[in-house]
């Protein structure tokens, strides 16, 4: 295979995980503010914006940042087992 057409592909597979990401982080943010308003958080406050907001931060940036970590562990794992 062409290293180039790899480096493309490994792009656009990012790129993908980056929108699945971010779906994923809006329907924790709002299972988060839901859990939030449960609990006695007003929905129209501000307070209650913020909580939505850092959880769906949070989460896009853990998820996000995911194969990075995961390929770091696996990259160590296997240098331990060699040696």
């Amino acid at each position: 295979m062409n290293p180039d057409a790899a480096g493309w592909k490994l792009a656009l597979g990012y790129v993908a995980w980056l929108f699945a990401a971010i779906a994923i982080a809006l329907i924790l943010a709002l299972l988060v503010g839901s859990i939030a308003s449960l609990l006695g958080v007003d929905a129209q406050s501000i307070a209650h914006r913020r909580v939505v907001e850092i959880a769906g931060v949070l989460a896009f940036v853990g998820l996000a940042s995911a194969p990075f970590v995961l390929r770091y562990r696996i990259n160590r794992a296997d240098k331990e087992q060699q040696g």
